[in-house]
Formats: C-alpha cells, sequence, structure tokens
C-alpha cells in the first residue's frame, strides 16, 4: 500500500490527527493497479510516485548500461590509440633511415658523378650504407603484411634471410613487450 499527499498542517493542528485524516481518506479513494512487477493499493498520487521511482530506476540502468558501454568502447580506442602511437612511432624511425639513405645518395652523386675534389667518405655514406645494407627483420615482414611483397611469391626470401617468414617474425615482435616487461605495443626493430 502507497499514499502520499501534501497536506497544509498550521500550528493549531495536531499533526498526528493530520496524518491519520489523510491516511483515511487516502484508504477510502485509493485503488489497485500495477506498477512495474507489484500490485499496489493506494490514492492516485502514490501510484504516481511509485511509477515515478520505476521510471527514475530504469532510466538509471539505462544509463549504467550505456556508460559501460562507453567504458569498453573507449578501452578499445585507447587499444587503438596504442597500436597507432607505435605505428607512428615506426614510420618515425623508417623516415630517419630514409633520410639517411637519401644523404648517402647525394654524398655518393657528389663524390663519384660530380667528382667533386673536397668531397670525401663522409659518416652520412657510411650511416647510409649501414641502413641500405643490413637486414632489418619487423621492417621486412611489414612490406609483405601491407601488400608491398607478395608472400605466395618470395615468402621463401624471408625465411632465407631471417629464418621466420613474415607473419612468424610479426608475432615475435608482439612477444617483445612481454618479455621486457612494457606495455608498449611493437614497435621494436630486429637487425641481423
Amino acid at each position: 500500500m502507497i499514499v502520499y499527499d501534501q497536506v497544509d498542517v498550521n500550528s493549531d493542528m495536531n499533526i498526528k490527527t493530520a496524518a491519520q485524516d489523510t491516511l483515511s481518506t487516502a484508504l477510502q479513494s485509493g485503488t489497485y493497479s500495477q506498477v512495474g512487477e507489484n500490485l499496489v493499493y493506494g490514492n492516485s498520487l502514490g501510484h504516481t510516485v511509485l511509477a515515478e521511482r520505476d521510471e527514475y530506476r530504469s532510466r538509471l540502468n539505462a544509463l549504467e548500461t550505456m556508460m559501460l558501454s562507453m567504458q569498453g568502447k573507449m578501452a578499445r580506442q585507447d587499444e587503438v590509440n596504442s597500436e597507432l602511437r607505435a605505428q607512428v612511432e615506426e614510420l618515425g624511425r623508417a623516415s630517419e633511415r630514409f633520410k639517411q639513405i637519401r644523404s648517402r645518395f647525394l654524398d655518393t652523386f657528389r663524390r663519384d658523378i660530380l667528382e667533386d675534389p673536397t668531397a670525401r667518405w663522409t659518416s652520412a655514406i657510411g650511416a647510409g650504407n649501414q641502413v641500405a645494407h643490413n637486414g632489418n627483420a619487423v621492417a621486412d615482414a611489414r612490406l609483405y603484411n601491407d601488400g608491398f611483397r607478395d608472400p605466395k611469391k618470395d615468402e621463401s626470401l624471408m625465411v632465407k634471410v631471417y629464418g621466420l617468414n613474415h607473419t612468424q617474425i610479426l608475432e615475435l615482435c608482439k612477444l617483445i613487450p612481454l618479455l621486457l616487461g612494457t606495455s608498449k605495443k611493437c614497435s621494436y626493430t630486429m637487425y641481423i
């Protein structure tokens, strides 16, 4: 049973009497209704209060469900962001290696084609040679993974050079953070 009412009580009234009168009136005018899963008896304001309570509970449950969903989406977005950060870091390192190769080209061109008498074996040529001629297992595996090389045609080349195919190298790369005890995604370079 639910009874809800607003009563004006002045200083001359006995509050207990006012409450008894309100309850008596509510019981005489009360009705049965279904509120949620409960059968209730009470006055119309009491029914309204229960209905509003059920509606607020329903809204609260919907908001909690939405919040859990948003937390899951945020966690997945954090994973995506972490992967993208690792890719940006790898692109930055690849860009530096590319710059070393291009610098090597310019110094070699000056020395060999222009036959510049002031050109000599610069550190840029040495650094560029190291980048150009040494292996980089992860970068080479990504060439296959990103569609620059066809694994069906020359996957055996990766096995001959590194002893693993491109998929194995990238899977091994995923384990490096676990082995090192870090949360970083694979941005490590494996050289031969």
